[in-house]
């Protein structure tokens, strides 16, 4: 919404993204949560008025509110792959946005409907023919931490390999305006998600070279609907909201 004019006709909606920090980051919800920002200094506390003010101090927010238009959230959830025991706070943090959006009357659309196990309402079955394919891949990834967004998961050798060298990088520069923080998220990035990242591209295609087209068509039925696992609890938070429209 940064830079936007006015409103330049009556038939215009504007859309957002709105994730949260309860709904991302580790921690307890509401109470004490470890944001993932490179700016973060520690735990801050999350109490269940706080994001709805970080709602309506949203850019999105102020500039709908300011020229009375509509605005489609079009993007937005929370993650249930960390440690299984925080998922029911992940949930409170989703259940608490979707009632804040509602209250602001905000159109939303969540992220996303399906996955492997992050985000969706639908998740890949882990005995299903692509996942059990895949395996290999994703222990790889989760040693390496290449995907970023994830950056919550426990640590590993090499993660721990690759903070030290932003360490050393941060050392060797010796500049107090290079914040520590900032600087490994920077280093983490492009060392493990986009150099290791792309690097594991050809390993993920092999994983399919040679597979016979029935063999195909059966890994690809992984990803239909009747082949995957509801994420019951989310499924209830969205119905219960989706009911109240009906």
């Amino acid at each position: 919404m940064y830079g936007f004019a006015a409103p330049f006709d009556d038939n215009l909606v504007y859309s957002s993204h709105n994730y949260t920090v309860p709904g991302f980051s580790p921690g307890q919800y509401p109470g004490a949560i470890h944001p993932r920002s490179a700016s973060a200094q520690g735990p801050e506390n999350w109490e269940k008025d706080r994001p709805e003010r970080s709602f309506l101090d949203a850019e999105g927010s102020k500039f709908t509110q300011r020229h009375n238009v509509p605005l489609w959230v079009g993007e937005f959830g929370a993650v249930y792959n960390g440690p299984h025991e925080e998922n029911p706070d992940r949930l409170r943090a989703m259940d608490d946005q979707i009632g804040i959006l509602e209250r602001n009357n905000a159109h939303w659309t969540t992220w996303n409907y399906k996955d492997a196990g992050v985000m969706g309402m639908l998740t890949l079955d882990p005995a299903s023919p692509y996942m059990q394919r895949i395996a290999s891949l994703l222990r790889k990834k989760a040693a390496l931490g290449t995907d970023d967004r994830m950056s919550w998961l426990p640590p590993t050798p090499i993660k721990d390999a690759t903070a030290q060298l932003a360490n050393q990088i941060l050392q060797a520069v010796d500049d107090p305006q290079l914040e520590a923080r900032f600087n490994t998220r920077c280093v983490r990035q492009a060392l493990l998600c986009f150099y290791t990242g792309t690097l594991m591209q050809p390993f993920y295609a092999n994983l399919f070279k040679g597979l016979s087209e029935q063999e195909l068509d059966e890994t690809l039925a992984s990803f239909s609907a009747k082949q995957c696992l509801p994420n019951h609890p989310l499924v209830d938070i969205l119905s219960k909201y989706m009911t109240a429209h009906a």
